[in-house]
């Protein structure tokens, strides 16, 4: 009888510290999935804030040559026109805002496109571009957390410093 009860305690004791194991990896599981989910969502919001004005620079900056890009009208809508030529037919990269989206538009020069036929670049509440000077560019974005970022940019276009 008492190597019984002996062995109901041993088995009982076996039994609780295994449960509080089990407890105790699913808290931490718990804890570790909600630090993952932080993370991701500032990841995800920190990618939103800098990708508009990272990519209008980068596209700006290897566009840049003489009198290849300004600010027009397309379709009655801000935007920015990036002009090159492939063999002897121009082509415009147009970049634009649109219905909640940086849009961007690779065409013929000239060719007729309307708003909904851009490719939509990124995710954004507004977007707006400005040249006040020739070479001289400023662009505001509005991101879908409400910051808004600004660039100044002064295409140099092959000239000397």
């Amino acid at each position: 009888m008492k190597k019984t009860k002996i062995k109901a305690v041993c088995t009982a004791a076996v039994l609780l510290l295994f449960f509080a194991f089990t407890i105790s990896v699913l808290f931490v599981l718990m804890l570790l999935t909600q630090s993952y989910r932080s993370a991701a969502v500032s990841s995800e919001l920190s990618y939103s804030e800098r990708t508009c004005i990272s990519y209008i620079s980068e596209k700006l900056r290897h566009g840049d040559s003489e009198g290849a890009v300004y600010v027009g009208k397309f379709d009655g809508v801000n935007a920015l026109f990036i002009d090159t030529v492939f063999g002897d037919v121009p082509y415009s990269s147009i970049i634009y805002f649109y219905n909640g989206w940086l849009c961007e538009l690779f065409c013929e020069k000239g060719a007729d496109f309307r708003l909904a036929d851009g490719t939509r670049i990124i995710e954004t509440k507004a977007v707006s571009f400005s040249e006040p000077q020739p070479s001289l560019f400023y662009i505001e974005a509005t991101n879908l957390s409400g910051k808004t970022d600004k660039l100044h940019i002064f295409l140099r276009s092959g000239g000397e410093i």
